[in-house]
């Protein structure tokens, strides 16, 4: 075999283990993460001229499980802070959101969400958004990902939390 074609077979071989090895680390391991809240401080102010439109700011509690029996996401201590606009006559709103999971070592995931009023009345309202994970610690340093989620109050102050998270966990 001829010099030029050995390294035409060579950079051929290098470019598709290149290829795999790019879309193996651009595409994370999925994970599906419920989370149960208490919402320990809920403020509201009601917007001026807006007949059933307010403004709240919102400090909520809980704990994460990962439905699939996976380590990832199960048992985080998760806590949400959030500002939302939510317009009752029009059942609309968005809100944005950020969030802190902690494990059993204390590293933590730092995410930020928005998401929008799909339907519902004050405490019975269902929510849709997506979040991006900021950052991690211990552990965690590294970590990059996103997720989609669903939220409903099924009783005042409590929220469950429903997410498929795709994520790229640090080596």
């Amino acid at each position: 075999m001829s010099k030029i074609k050995i390294f035409a077979f060579i950079t051929l071989i290098t470019l598709a283990f290149g290829v795999a090895v790019a879309a193996d680390a651009l595409a994370g391991e999925k994970y599906k993460i419920h989370s149960v809240l208490y919402t320990v401080k809920w403020e509201t102010i009601n917007v001026p001229g807006e007949e059933k439109h307010l403004l709240a700011l919102a400090d909520s509690r809980g704990v994460t499980s990962n439905l699939e029996g996976k380590p990832f996401g199960d048992g985080l201590v998760h806590q949400s802070v959030g500002l939302l606009d939510i317009d009752l006559k029009a059942e609309s709103g968005s809100a944005n959101w950020y969030e802190e999971y902690t494990d059993r070592d204390g590293d933590k995931i730092c995410t930020k969400s928005e998401g929008r009023r799909v339907k519902g009345q004050y405490w019975g309202g269902s929510w849709e958004g997506t979040l991006i994970i900021v950052k991690g610690t211990g552990k965690y340093e590294g970590i990059q990902g996103r997720a989609k989620w669903s939220f409903n109050n099924p009783a005042k102050m409590q929220t469950v939390v429903d997410g498929e998270w795709e994520v790229n966990l640090p080596r």
